[in-house]
């Protein structure tokens, strides 16, 4: 299998393979940073059963947890990627991190892709809008 990041490609010997990659984008000017996550869904699971239980998870390891209720939403340069969007603040050790957070099914697989936009102070109209931005133009590859 030919295996591709933004930096490097190589040949894996074995097909076989899952991608829980994690990948971090940082955006200086805004303080931001795009977190691109993926995690297998176990056998009886529903992507909504498991982002109840990653919140219910993430409840019991941070502080001060809010969010806003999820939202069944689609995004994507054709609006066809079906998804849960919600947002949240919590406080992790000292620092408090303040988020927008999507989940989704990478197509034809049981694989939840999650895309979470991240600041430690607030997010105010410019990094909604950047949000906004990415999930307009965003798409699975093919």
């Amino acid at each position: 299998m030919q295996y591709q990041t933004n930096d490097t490609e190589f040949q894996i010997p074995d097909a076989d393979i899952k991608d829980v990659t994690l990948n971090i984008i940082k955006f200086q000017n805004l303080g931001t940073s795009l977190v691109l996550s993926r995690s297998e869904l176990g056998e009886e699971e529903t992507l909504e059963s498991s982002l109840d239980d990653q919140l219910k998870r993430l409840e019991s390891s941070v502080k001060g947890l809010k969010f806003h209720q999820k939202n069944k939403t689609s995004f994507g340069k054709n609006q066809d990627i079906e998804a849960f969007e919600l947002s949240n603040q919590f406080i992790k050790g000292a620092e408090k991190v303040f988020q927008y957070q999507l989940v989704c099914l990478i197509p034809g697989t049981r694989t939840m892709f999650a895309m979470s936009y991240v600041k430690n102070t607030n997010l105010g109209e410019a990094e909604l809008a950047h949000w906004e931005l990415i999930k307009q133009n965003f798409e699975f590859k093919k």
